[in-house]
């Protein structure tokens, strides 16, 4: 606590001084710090470091253009030898994992670990210690919250998050300090009317989680089934489109504070009035398509962009390709932040399947995919065919029984649409392929194909039912 308590105090004095040249000025002594970190504890970045002639002895000629990048990929193939404690392998990893999850809990009571799918298929695993948390902690309570914690009162936060694993949204809540903050961890894959009673009930002060979740229950506020007052409002995660944006008003009479946040950050940057996301720049530097230009043009068409965390010392992230296309805009935004905003946030649509029932309708959640991750599994695919009808697409690995995977997905699917109360009004059917391709268009790779895509793009979907 008094580690939260003084990063608090720091970064509050150092937000208040903040012009763009100081935070440059900042950014590039973390840089400078984070790497003299790195070619110390990490043997990764020590030897792939090497090979571009980056020693610690270079460290004060160094700059941003003079490292190489790094993927999801290659840091999870390399994962022990990346991690800064070298008690922590990828094996000790997946065994904490398959204790189960306690969003409280910290791993060796020293560290968060955070888990994605993404959307390419490739599974990531991030760690942050508790020095790394209280930082981003505090980056977020100064620059993304308007209500202050204060002793004597605690904070009533609803979080719709998926609750059920080791995601970004639910593990970091659980750090909230519990002398200032009361965490209602809400499962967002739950049917709605369960969600609904929760929140009358709670009557929370602050209202976050994943912008899709945020909106459902906007509409509910809307119809006069939910009827609660919020003071403040966060959505993560997703895109928060203008249209969701104004629904949400609508509801509760304020904007939300949009903060972009993943499992690589969550504390990249947050929305001001204006409805602009402005970046942490102090804490993080992004790099653009345009801003690779340098290298070549062909930079310019790629649907990513480059982040370096500057303060996770745990597991480094230094001109990692994240999977969004972002481009920060060079005019200045009239709310007077220094930081830099974004022109634009394009890929973190996480598609929803929407279904009929009885008159009314429920959604399931693109967070249900993890069900489906299943050792043996290569790629698997959702794709809504009809309202109500799905396709479960599966590749598997030449070494396990299909027979016995077909069970295991077909009895989580059975799971997921009972937890859902869709038992009754969806049917599925489950379908082996040699291939999944990704999205034509962006790149990525969709678990899931919702009927309104699905009619649109036929052609890329072989349906066999």
């Amino acid at each position: 606590m008094y580690n939260l308590m003084q990063a608090l105090i720091d970064e509050k004095i150092n937000f208040s001084l903040f012009t763009k040249q100081i935070i440059e000025e900042i950014s590039e002594q973390r840089l400078k710090k984070l790497l003299r970190h790195v070619l110390t504890h990490s043997p990764f970045y020590k030897s792939y470091y090497l090979n571009v002639g980056v020693t610690l002895k270079h460290i004060n000629e160094v700059t941003i253009k003079d490292l190489p990048f790094v993927s999801k990929s290659l840091l999870m193939e390399n994962f022990d030898s990346i991690i800064c404690d070298q008690d922590i392998t990828h094996k000790s990893i997946q065994q904490y994992f398959s204790n189960g999850f306690n969003y409280k809990e910290w791993y060796k009571n020293t560290y968060k670990v955070l888990k994605t799918s993404g959307t390419t298929g490739k599974p990531g695993v991030f760690i942050y210690s508790k020095r790394d948390c209280d930082t981003l902690k505090s980056v977020l309570i100064n620059r993304a919250t308007k209500i202050k914690p204060s002793i004597g009162k605690k904070i009533k936060i609803a979080s719709i998050f998926d609750t059920d694993d080791f995601h970004a949204g639910i593990s970091m809540s659980g750090t909230a300090p519990e002398l200032f903050y009361k965490i209602f961890p809400i499962a967002i894959n739950q049917p709605i009317s369960n969600t609904i009673k929760m929140l009358n009930d709670i009557q929370p002060d602050i209202l976050g989680g994943y912008a899709s979740g945020v909106y459902m229950v906007a509409i509910e506020q809307l119809k006069g089934n939910l009827k609660i007052r919020p003071l403040e409002i966060t959505c993560t995660g997703e895109l928060l489109t203008n249209s969701m944006r104004t629904t949400i008003f609508k509801a509760f009479g304020k904007f939300p504070t949009n903060v972009y946040a993943a499992s690589e950050s969550l504390c990249i940057g947050q929305s001001c009035e204006n409805g602009n996301i402005h970046i942490n720049e102090d804490w993080h530097i992004i790099e653009s398509p345009k801003d690779l230009k340098y290298i070549d043009d062909n930079y310019l068409n790629e649907q990513c962009f480059y982040l370096t965390n500057l303060f996770n010392y745990t597991f480094p992230l230094i001109r990692y390709k994240m999977e969004d296309r972002v481009e920060l805009s060079s005019e200045n935004c009239s709310c007077g932040s220094p930081f830099h905003h974004l022109n634009l946030l394009e890929g973190r649509t996480e598609d929803v399947l929407t279904f009929e029932t009885n008159g009314s309708s429920e959604i399931l959640f693109h967070s249900i995919i993890v069900k489906l991750l299943i050792p043996g599994i290569e790629r698997f695919q959702i794709v809504q065919y009809d309202m109500n009808k799905l396709l479960v697409n599966v590749c598997v690995n030449n070494k396990v029984n299909k027979n016995d995977i077909y069970q295991k997905v077909n009895d989580e699917m059975n799971e997921i649409l009972t937890f859902k109360g869709l038992k009754n009004f969806v049917t599925f059917s489950i379908q082996f392929s040699d291939f999944i391709s990704n999205d034509v268009r962006t790149g990525k790779f969709r678990y899931i194909i919702p009927y309104q895509k699905y009619i649109t793009t036929k052609k890329e979907h072989a349906i066999l039912v």
